[in-house]
């Protein structure tokens, strides 16, 4: 008997990994500069939560256009 496992789960299957990356970059990049506009450093605690919300954004997007 052959049991057989897909690495990947029905949320991410069809989804491209060259659209999920460049929107994870482009999503960081954009939450990242962000905390710049009030004033905030780049290793700054909202500077690094805005890089963290801006990839699962770019996740998010990535998965919608796919």
């Amino acid at each position: 008997m052959t049991c057989t496992s897909r690495a990947t789960g029905p949320i991410t299957e069809g989804v491209n990994p060259k659209v999920t990356w460049i929107c994870i970059s482009v999503g960081s990049t954009i939450g990242g500069l962000v905390p710049n506009l009030w004033g905030a450093g780049a290793l700054s605690t909202s500077g690094l939560l805005g890089v963290l919300l801006g990839a699962i954004g770019g996740v998010w997007l990535a998965v919608k256009l796919s």
